[in-house]
């Protein structure tokens, strides 16, 4: 196993995106003129905007990490710690493995992964591994792209991404809407309050969705500068907050992957959970602290 198994589509991969941009202009098109003037109309542009604001973001994954495959196929279990168990492997744990028994714990991992998704790429792969349908969800998949425990905390704000509290509850309806549509009671005050807040989407939406967007790379990009040893970071704050991180990981390896912590920027992946085998995210783990450790000194 190694990582040209996940290069060979990536010709195919970009040639998908850049159909899928244009594509998802279309659908930038069509918001745009949506009008939002009746409650029918409103449901349909945020379920319209949760919907291509995914596709945006998925599309970044993939080209992004399919750009520097190598190091994020070495790097694979760290990107998806607190992720949801992909589709393909519903009923089956790939990471559940006795490490004591192989001398290449990582490979192995990789290689039964691998034999499931050989017509995908590495990028495509962990897209679909997360979900982004919530402020919340969102922000798991880009804490483990930083590689810290939360992003949030240390993200530099754009002025329209997730950072923003109305972009963020405005994501935050979609659920509440989709599920009590015809249920919700609202007063005048709120119908009108709500209303300001779609008007505030749509007049910045072009904006919004690249902010967004572009909050991927951002965490990518931290997680890059400190585990290459890029030297012209001054500020240790981000290469702290991924040691610290790390050794939260191993640590609680020790402790069995415990799931019943209330944090939400700690629960692990099922794959990493109770009585599930954690020594992929262990062995990943272990090997980027030291490089950090090795490169930082700290």
């Amino acid at each position: 196993m190694n990582s040209t198994d996940f290069e060979n589509s990536i010709n195919d991969i970009e040639k998908e995106s850049a159909k899928l941009v244009l594509e998802q202009q279309v659908y930038l098109d069509h918001l745009v003129g949506h009008g939002i003037n009746s409650d029918p109309k409103r449901a349909e542009f945020l379920i319209l905007f949760v919907a291509l604001l995914e596709s945006k973001i998925k599309n970044k994954i993939k080209t992004d990490l399919n750009s520097n495959c190598i190091h994020y196929f070495l790097e694979f279990p760290t990107l998806i710690a607190r992720s949801n168990p992909h589709k393909l492997f519903e009923n089956e744990d790939p990471f559940l493995k006795d490490d004591s028994e192989l001398d290449d714990p990582h490979g192995a991992i990789l290689e039964s992964i691998s034999s499931k998704i050989s017509e995908s790429s590495l990028g495509e792969f962990i897209s679909n591994c997360f979900t982004y349908n919530s402020h919340r969800s969102i922000f798991k998949m880009l804490n483990d792209f930083a590689l810290v425990e939360n992003y949030y905390g240390i993200h530099k704000w754009s002025g329209f991404d997730l950072v923003n509290r109305r972009v963020g509850n405005f994501i935050k309806l979609r659920n509440n809407l989709i599920h009590n549509i015809l249920d919700r009671k609202l007063s005048d005050k709120e119908i009108e309050a709500e209303f300001e807040e779609f008007k505030f989407i749509k007049k910045n939406l072009k904006e919004i969705l690249e902010q967004i967007v572009l909050m991927v790379p951002a965490a990518l990009k931290v997680r890059r500068t400190s585990i290459d040893g890029i030297k012209s970071y001054e500020d240790k704050a981000e290469i702290n907050a991924q040691l610290d991180w790390l050794k939260i990981i191993l640590d609680d390896y020790e402790k069995k992957y415990s799931r019943k912590n209330n944090d939400d920027y700690r629960i692990y992946s099922t794959w990493f959970g109770d009585n599930h085998g954690g020594f992929g995210l262990k062995h990943a783990a272990e090997r980027l602290k030291k490089k950090l450790e090795e490169g930082s000194n700290v």
